[in-house]
């Protein structure tokens, strides 16, 4: 059963800027209903040993056999979250989010729509961006942006809805495919990449601060299959301790160029003998 009531519901739906409509966005097979059951697992919905298996979203008996969306559906979660408040500075090029350093509390709704990835069901998907005003767009890091889930960002850009990304199935990379720190690294920077040159078509519609980034909190990467997922400024909290510098430096250092030399305890922009990134 779920850890909320219908009266607390009612009482979060008081007050409409603690109310949120997500769209869950992306490819068939990306792992979008996987995602909703650890969602569904964190408010009760279903046992956590059951995730990726119940797929609770899937209502209707032929998508259950299937296991697939034929239809958008929606759940609703009432939950409490912990949260940054951002706020934009700069112009045009220079533009970007500057996120709060203060953590907030507070008791949240959600409407949750998981929508189908096939294309041939992307009517149900443009819809649910109409009543939405925010998105998950779940990507396969092995597979990366299709073409659909471009289709799908050009329709949640013309509804003025920002999306955010989780990369999934990094599981994948280091057990199924063994691959080095590098390489993984490399693999979720293109994802991110891409997905940022296909909300690139933003800028002409005169959006600004669309765009997805690691060090703003709109990218979280992670396994849903195995419930487990992380932010950059996970590691960068839990190495700034350590190293007793400031979280906002260190957050720096765990992105992008930068290399550090265990032994030296230096940092540099370009790889040199004995440094490995920060990543």
């Amino acid at each position: 059963m779920p850890k909320f009531s219908q009266d607390d519901c009612r009482r979060i739906m008081d007050d409409p800027t603690k109310v949120r409509n997500v769209v869950v966005m992306g490819a068939m097979g990306h792992g979008k209903s996987v995602t909703m059951d650890n969602l569904g697992a964190k408010e009760g919905y279903l046992a956590p040993e059951k995730i990726g298996d119940v797929l609770f979203t899937l209502y209707r008996q032929d998508e259950k056999d299937r296991k697939t969306n034929f239809k958008a559906n929606v759940c609703h979660i009432a939950t409490e979250v912990e949260y940054f408040e951002r706020t934009s500075e700069g112009e045009d090029d220079k533009f970007k989010w500057k996120i709060g350093s203060e953590a907030k509390k507070d008791k949240m709704l959600f409407a949750v729509v998981d929508t189908p990835g096939h294309v041939e069901y992307s009517p149900e998907y443009a819809a649910a961006t109409r009543m939405c005003d925010g998105a998950v767009c779940v990507v396969d890091v092995t597979s990366g942006i299709s073409v659909g889930v471009e289709y799908q960002l050009l329709d949640a850009l013309k509804e003025r809805v920002k999306p955010t990304l989780f990369v999934s199935f990094v599981d994948k990379e280091i057990l199924v495919l063994e691959k080095e720190s590098e390489d993984i690294y490399q693999d979720l920077i293109k994802v991110v990449q891409n997905m940022n040159v296909a909300l690139s078509v933003g800028d002409k519609l005169g959006l600004r601060g669309f765009t997805v980034s690691p060090e703003d909190g709109s990218v979280v990467f992670g396994s849903a299959y195995y419930g487990w997922a992380f932010s950059i400024d996970y590691f960068a909290n839990m190495y700034a301790k350590k190293m007793k510098i400031e979280p906002a430096k260190m957050k720096e250092r765990v992105w992008g160029d930068q290399f550090y030399n265990a032994a030296k305890k230096t940092w540099t922009k370009v790889e040199v003998d004995g440094s490995k990134r920060g990543f």
